[in-house]
């Protein structure tokens, strides 16, 4: 029973990075195509993001999961959206946000504080959208 456990942690983990590299990839498009942006703030946008879901991935792996742990893994009914660059942003934030309080493990861990610090560069990187792509300003 604790082999199933920790492959369907396992599975749920892997299935779950890859739609948020999904929404991830959707971002980037969105940001290449946005007028709104110059250059250099198009590739930092898209550094940033790449970076973000490279450290969750490397975060999350080598974890051991028991059935007991499973139970923290249910896939949450996120609806992201598909054509807005500002609220995208906040829903990939916000994914990666509880992907990292959720899959990630001591094991896996590159520092101390990796969790805490992980929060804040999402929450950089959204501020960082919004001022740039004037996301809140009614434009």
């Amino acid at each position: 029973m604790k082999v199933f456990g920790l492959f369907a942690a396992a599975l749920a983990n892997t299935e779950r990075l890859e739609k948020l590299k999904g929404h991830g990839d959707n971002l980037i498009a969105l940001a290449n195509n946005n007028t709104d942006l110059n250059d250099f703030t198009k590739n930092r946008i898209s550094n940033l993001a790449l970076k973000l879901l490279d450290q969750a991935e490397g975060a999350s792996m080598n974890c051991n999961a028991t059935v007991e742990d499973s139970r923290l893994f249910d896939e949450e009914n996120r609806g992201f959206s598909a054509d807005d660059l500002c609220q995208l942003t906040n829903d990939l934030a916000g994914a990666l946000r509880s992907y990292a309080r959720r899959f990630t493990c001591e094991e896996s861990l590159p520092k101390k504080l990796f969790v805490d610090k992980y929060i804040n560069r999402t929450k950089k990187f959204t501020k960082i959208v919004e001022r740039k792509a004037f996301c809140g300003l009614g434009m």
